[in-house]
């Protein structure tokens, strides 16, 4: 059976909630920074990294549709496999961004400060 559906999706919202105004500040204000920042280094890494992840943006609208498509228990109850398959892609997608920044951008930025 495994875990009570009513539980996961207060999960998500609450994720929701933390990581949608995280990657709206990323998206708006961080990335445009370092596209245009003065080394070309840090531009290109940024360039590279951006172009890799698709935009920026796309993450950040696929938790809100992950979000709106699950908010229900019921449906998750009820597609309890596509509630897995959708949310590892999502997660998936997030590791790969996070990685991505940390390995690649914050440390190509801390390296050259």
């Amino acid at each position: 059976d495994g875990l009570d559906p009513r539980l996961l999706t207060q999960t998500i919202s609450r994720l929701s909630r933390i990581l949608i105004p995280h990657l709206a500040r990323e998206d708006g204000a961080v990335y445009p920074f370092f596209l245009r920042h003065e080394l070309v280094e840090i531009r290109a890494i940024t360039e590279k990294a951006v172009f890799e992840m698709g935009t920026v943006w796309d993450l950040k609208a696929a938790l809100y549709g992950h979000k709106n498509r699950w908010a229900v228990a019921s449906s998750i109850k009820e597609n309890p496999m596509e509630f897995v398959t959708e949310t590892g892609a999502f997660l998936d997608a997030l590791e790969k961004r996070i990685d991505k920044e940390d390995n690649e951008i914050y440390a190509l930025v801390t390296r050259l400060r």
